[in-house]
């Protein structure tokens, strides 16, 4: 499938819109709030084309889900080369390496002078388990915070505009703006302004979700040049566009959602074990097997897996969720498919005005 097929779809759908122009009006030495919520991969990407722009090499599909949230808060100081980035109340030098990059390409591309100090909390319900990472979540909380400390009111929304600024901070995280359903438009030779998620048409389809958190005991790899080093990757690129068009061809009912995001999982780690990183522990492969021994007899639940080893379950409806629950045997923790931005607690609003208050 050609780039050209999936915009016409999109257009032949009424989806396909391109971001809009907002203008550029800083608002210095004042604080600028965002929030975000995570995501579940429904179709997966990984491989980057431009890892500058974070630009994938096909495009995904994911769905928001309250798993995470995070909190940003933003002041842009006229001073350069000053900038401050603190997430969950720490700043180490690896958050610093990434922030840094993001912040000099959005002064780059917009034209943005002045320094950023941003504040950053994560909530995350799945305590120490590993997979569904909360990137997604800090990515949409700080494009909305950018947008509303850097650009005109009209900006914040602007659900593909926002998923060109989330990009920069995760690839994939690009569509935690415009859920709960999104599609990310990402391909060879595509730039930032081409390259941005849009909302899909979802109905109410009553799908139940729940997390079982499991601890990683692999160190972490950059798990993108991983995949790109299996032998199988074009063949799962070639599957993963297909499934795309499939799924933009449905209705988006609950059992397509499922099954769409139970075969993906199983195809990108299956592509990543062909390339010796082998990200599932015991705990994973156990609940899989149950899983799908479940559909195998006809029950309408699946499953979602990042990249690490913690699970989402999948269900049409409550009381097959609980079904599934049961035959797992272990914990699992509820979640909810979500949409917009999340309302922000006062504690953080308070927490980030202290830490924030040397530059207003």
């Amino acid at each position: 499938m050609q780039p050209f097929d999936m915009e016409k779809l999109l257009r032949d759908r009424g989806i396909y819109r391109r971001p809009g122009m907002h203008a550029i009006r800083p608002a210095y030495r004042k604080i600028a709030f965002g929030a975000g919520y995570s995501e579940i991969g429904i179709i997966k990407s990984l491989g980057y084309y431009d890892s500058t722009f974070n630009i994938l090499n096909f495009p995904c599909v994911s769905m928001a889900a309250d798993f995470s949230r995070a909190y940003a808060a933003l002041v842009l100081t006229e001073n350069i080369g000053e900038d401050t980035f603190i997430l969950n109340g720490r700043q180490d030098e690896q958050t610093m390496i990434m922030a840094r990059r993001v912040v000099q390409l959005l002064r780059s591309i917009y034209s943005i002078r002045g320094s950023f100090h941003v504040y950053i909390k994560v909530d995350n319900k799945q305590g120490g388990g590993c997979g569904h990472w909360e990137s997604a979540a800090v990515a949409a909380a700080f494009a909305r915070s950018v947008a509303r400390s850097v650009f005109d009111e009209s900006a914040i929304e602007d659900g593909p505009f926002l998923s060109k600024m989330a990009r920069l901070v995760s690839g994939s995280g690009a569509a935690s703006t415009t859920g709960p359903l999104s599609v990310l438009i990402s391909w060879p030779g595509y730039a930032h302004d081409t390259s941005f998620a849009l909302g899909l048409p979802m109905p109410d389809t009553g799908i139940a979700l729940c997390a079982v958190p499991i601890a990683a005991d692999f160190h972490r790899s950059n798990i993108h040049e991983v995949a790109l080093r299996s032998p199988f990757y074009r063949e799962w690129a070639t599957y993963t566009r297909h499934a795309l068009l499939d799924l933009l061809n449905s209705e988006f009912d609950a059992d397509t959602i499922i099954r769409t995001a139970t075969n993906s999982s199983l195809m990108m780690h299956a592509t990543l074990m062909s390339s010796r990183s082998i990200l599932w522990t015991e705990k994973t492969i156990d609940v899989v097997s149950r899983i799908l021994e479940m559909r195998s007899g006809g029950r309408a639940v699946g499953f979602s897996i990042d990249a690490g080893p913690s699970v989402v379950l999948m269900a049409r409806n409550a009381a097959e969720l609980d079904e599934a629950r049961r035959s797992i045997d272990a914990e699992c923790v509820d979640g909810s498919i979500t949409s917009g931005e999340p309302s922000i607690p006062p504690e953080f609003l308070r927490m980030a005005r202290e830490a924030l208050d040397r530059y207003t």
